[in-house]
């Protein structure tokens, strides 16, 4: 019976090349009956990496437990404990979303880019809190976002369209650091006002030039 090598697989009929790779097939000498009910474990590698997954993940929650406690019996001015349990966390979440076989561009993106802005936030809480979370992160990264949107809609210039609903969402992400400077959180203003507008221009510049075809994803999307 043929087998491919590179893909496990045992074909019955007489073709010389794997019909999954194209690899060239050979024989193993063995007879077809033999081997008729052989189908490779493809979810062998997945369940693994879930297994080692959900340890870290374990791990984390005990470590997690152990550094509090430590943290709260030592004498201390810092949260180092939550710091490193945040850290831990994003790492694996990050891990979690560049492995995960249907998560997409724009998923890992945003999960990535908001993962980092809650986690600089909790550092810079636990270290009591100077703002620069707020004054620098945060509008960075709302910059990052939008130029990752512009660079997507390059890349997928046939199916633009769909990354409008995204530039809504980033305008209204970008107006919480405006209520953050009402309340006084955010001491350092320009940033964040550029970020809400490169969100509104961007938004504004997608509609303009898209014309026709814009306006019709608005009012798909909205069901007007």
């Amino acid at each position: 019976m043929n087998k491919c090598k590179r893909c496990g697989v045992y074909i019955c009929d007489d073709t010389e090349v794997c019909p999954l790779c194209k690899g060239v097939l050979e024989n193993d000498g063995s007879k077809e009956q033999e081997h008729i009910n052989i189908y490779p474990n493809i979810l062998r590698k997945d369940r693994t990496w879930n297994l080692i997954l959900r340890i870290l993940l374990a791990t984390w929650v005990v470590g997690t437990i152990v550094l509090v406690f430590i943290n709260y019996q030592v004498p201390h001015k810092v949260w180092w404990s939550v710091v490193a349990s945040a850290s831990y966390f994003y790492a694996l979440s990050v891990v979690r979303l560049l492995t995960h076989p249907y998560a997409g561009y724009l998923r890992r993106i945003f999960g990535i880019v908001f993962g980092a802005m809650i986690l600089n936030l909790v550092i810079d809480y636990c270290f009591g809190f100077h703002g620069w979370s707020l004054n620098y992160i945060f509008p960075a990264a709302l910059f990052f976002i939008n130029f990752a949107l512009i660079l997507l809609m390059i890349i997928n210039h046939r199916n633009w369209q769909s990354y409008m609903m995204l530039q809504i969402f980033s305008i209204f992400i970008g107006g919480i650091p405006l209520l953050f400077i009402k309340w006084g959180w955010v001491t350092h203003p320009l940033l964040s006002e550029i970020a809400f507008l490169s969100s509104v221009v961007l938004f504004l510049g997608t509609l303009i030039v898209g014309g026709s075809a814009a306006r019709n994803e608005l009012k798909r999307r909205f069901y007007i």
